[in-house]
């Protein structure tokens, strides 16, 4: 082959190189959360033959941010950390986490293959397994794509200085993959409302990437205890800012990951810790808390560390209200502001039986004496407004409200087959570990 031959596949490959790409993969290594360079044959060899590299080594020039990035970007979408905040296991909860697998794995070529984590290479045998997800679609445009839309990004721009948004680009992949994933799943790939979803989700990513790049926020280092089984993470010196959402996630659904998203864009969160809700004797139809939780932490694992997971409602019918003070008294050193969120139907003093709603409820639980250290915590609240902006009630609490995400989105409606709602990780989930349950695994309608 001739060497100007040799060389135009790698040119090629260096034009379409948008910088965030490179934020990606090495913050990604940095962190030692995925198998970071991979080398491809080819592109190796061409781009080595300039370098003066030998064929398969991983890539690295001046000016050229090439860390074999063809596959070491699959690798940091595939990868899905588990969401910090739980990182150890509760007893109540044991069940359901071992219950979840978060990865499967995707087999490499039979070629010689170098894989750098953490800054230091290793050599891995052919055909050894590197981590990826079952139900991946394939193809390195999409990883390109997302990550142009993503930081909006030219292949003229100045690599970023720093790594703190690579975590968000990485979550940004894995978000684009389950939406294709679902689509074609469906055999709709260019659905409406996938393209809504994605959109909307996007956007709230490249505010959350701006935040994290210039320190407002840190998703990475925001961990804070929300079992009484999980030992305290180290403290942080500083303000963590924590959304927490209660969720019954029977199943999740869109709109749940997309008003997380906005809520850290908006109110500049470093993370948002999910409680799942326990089993309810009221609502006999719903799924049972174990498989519920599992299915939970598959989809939160797409989002890590964006996403975090508490089991603290397993065992138990404490409203949301009373489990966002228990989850602050699990972190009696650590500063935090705790932003409790909640659809704008709480936003009521008394519901439609006559009892406290949210805002009485926070309320009166801040009044209550020893309840809450107000030297480190404080709790604020963000209501959904999900039609007209809500009347504005007089209240002492910091209320703050978030844009509904524009189109209609429920469990209910997932559980009648509307399954173009759902992240493709709670629907192979499912289909994996309990077929015909939502009437997934039956026929789906094209």
């Amino acid at each position: 082959m001739s060497p100007i031959r040799r060389v135009l596949p790698a040119l090629f490959c260096l034009a379409l190189l948008p910088s965030a790409a490179r934020s990606a993969v090495v913050g990604a290594r940095s962190q030692g959360a995925v198998p970071a360079v991979v080398a491809v044959p080819g592109m190796g060899a061409a781009v080595g033959s300039m370098l003066g590299a030998s064929p398969f080594a991983p890539l690295s020039a001046p000016g050229l941010g090439l860390p074999a990035f063809a596959s070491a970007l699959p690798a940091a979408a595939a990868a899905r950390p588990v969401p910090s905040g739980s990182e150890a296991p509760s007893a109540a909860a044991a069940a359901v986490r071992a219950a979840a697998p978060v990865q499967t794995a995707v087999r490499t070529a039979p070629s010689a293959v170098a894989v750098s984590v953490s800054g230091r290479s290793a050599a891995r045998e052919p055909g050894e397994e590197l981590p990826g997800f079952r139900g991946r679609p394939s193809g390195l445009g999409r990883h390109f794509q997302a990550l142009r839309r993503l930081f909006g990004a030219r292949s003229d721009e100045a690599l970023p200085s720093g790594g703190a948004d690579a975590p968000v680009a990485a979550a940004a992949a894995r978000f684009e993959e389950q939406i294709s994933a679902m689509g074609s799943e469906l055999r709709r790939p260019n659905d409406p409302l996938l393209a809504k979803v994605r959109r909307y989700g996007l956007d709230a990513l490249r505010k959350i990437a701006d935040h994290a790049s210039q320190g407002l926020i840190s998703p990475q280092t925001a961990r804070i205890r929300t079992s009484a089984d999980e030992p305290p993470p180290p403290v942080v010196d500083r303000e963590l800012r924590i959304g927490v959402y209660p969720v019954a996630a029977d199943p999740f659904q869109w709109a749940h990951m997309l008003i997380g998203l906005n809520a850290m864009a908006e109110l500049k969160l470093d993370k948002i810790v999910f409680v799942l809700a326990g089993d309810d004797p009221r609502k006999p139809g719903m799924a049972k808390a174990d498989f519920r939780h599992a299915m939970g932490r598959a989809v939160l694992g797409v989002f890590g560390p964006l996403f975090g997971y508490s089991s603290i409602a397993l065992g138990t019918q404490y409203d949301g209200e009373t489990n966002i003070f228990r989850i602050l008294s699990l972190n009696p050193f650590q500063s935090i502001r705790a932003f409790y969120i909640v659809g704008g139907d709480h936003y009521r003093l008394k519901d439609k039986n006559g009892n406290d709603d949210t805002l009485l409820k926070i309320q009166k639980k801040l009044d209550a004496p020893g309840l809450i250290d107000r030297s480190r915590h404080s709790v604020s609240l963000a209501f959904v407004e999900r039609d007209e902006p809500l009347d504005r009630i007089a209240t002492p609490l910091d209320v703050h409200f978030l844009r509904d995400v524009g189109f209609e989105a429920s469990s209910t409606l997932v559980r009648e087959g509307r399954y173009e709602l759902m992240p493709y990780a709670a629907y192979d989930y499912v289909r994996e570990h309990r077929p015909g349950l939502y009437g997934i695994g039956e026929p789906v309608a094209r």
